[in-house]
């Protein structure tokens, strides 16, 4: 949720600052902040300990200080997949996962599947520009740390529930690439908003990297018109840029830079939205 809709949320369900920094565990100054606007930028723990709060509310299901597990809890229906026969969402594995026929694209999410549509062709292009980019840092400035873009696989956790397609990523470590995924934490994770994945970007994923120990993560929001970026490593106050701003990339120490306005220019001169008249 941005900001706006939990105050959409909280004025629904009636909820107080007091009873919202009760069931959270937060202090009450931080939500009267956050609510009032006085903090520009809140922590993203922050806003997922507020936003556990008001999903659970919403669900009948506060009790006491829970935080982003609730927050992050996905219902998937069995219709959202072709399941494989004998398990349901919760129960799949990357066995599972690997034996998905091989023309289905999807993520496995603490034993869920989720079926991946194709990306737009904004969508694909930010990720190459951003690969591009960032090898062109790598080798001008010598970092020691190697970019990939989807479909490059990451089991996350290292465990047998989670596996991930992020839109691009770094990672600095060699020992987490082996040649069918990585395997581990990345240091830097991009996710391009589309409608069918932005919920999940915006919160399970985004819950996911924080705790597997990715040190930054953006979401690149191309209808919102902004870049969100997280500073996990530093627990840092979230950054919002406009998606024409130059955006550096923290784990690079700033040397690389990704303009976003050369990026956002170009695909409004090659991409349009409807087909030419009479190619419909």
């Amino acid at each position: 949720m941005t900001v706006e809709e939990m105050k959409a949320k909280k004025k629904a369900l009636g909820l107080s600052n007091a009873k919202i920094a009760e069931l959270s565990g937060l202090p009450i100054g931080t939500v009267q902040k956050v609510f009032s606007g006085e903090t520009k930028a809140p922590r993203f723990k922050t806003l997922a300990a507020i936003e556990a709060v008001l999903q659970s509310v919403g669900q009948g299901m506060a009790t006491g200080s829970k935080v982003a597990e609730e927050a992050f809890s996905y219902q998937v229906s069995e219709k959202d997949v072709n399941m494989p026969a004998g398990k349901r969402q919760g129960e799949f594995t990357l066995e599972d996962y690997y034996n998905m026929p091989e023309d289905w694209r999807g993520e496995l999410i603490d034993g869920c599947l989720y079926q991946l549509n194709a990306p737009s062709l904004p969508h694909q292009h930010y990720t190459a520009m951003m690969y591009h980019e960032v090898m062109k840092c790598k080798e001008e400035h010598g970092m020691p740390c190697w970019p990939f873009m989807s479909p490059a696989g990451v089991q996350l956790d290292r465990d047998e529930k989670t596996f991930l397609l992020p839109d691009f990523l770094i990672v600095c470590d060699p020992e987490k690439v082996i040649r069918r995924c990585v395997y581990g934490a990345p240091d830097f994770v991009a996710e391009v908003l589309s409608p069918s994945t932005r919920k999940r970007d915006r919160t399970l994923k985004a819950y996911k990297y924080a705790n597997a120990g990715v040190r930054e993560y953006w979401m690149i929001d191309e209808d919102g018109g902004t870049v969100v970026v997280y500073d996990f490593e530093h627990d840092a106050p979230t950054k919002i840029y406009s998606i024409h701003d130059e955006v550096p990339i923290g784990i690079s120490d700033g040397l690389c830079v990704i303009d976003f306005g050369k990026l956002t220019d170009q695909i409004k001169g090659f991409v349009s939205e409807t087909p030419p008249p009479g190619w419909e």
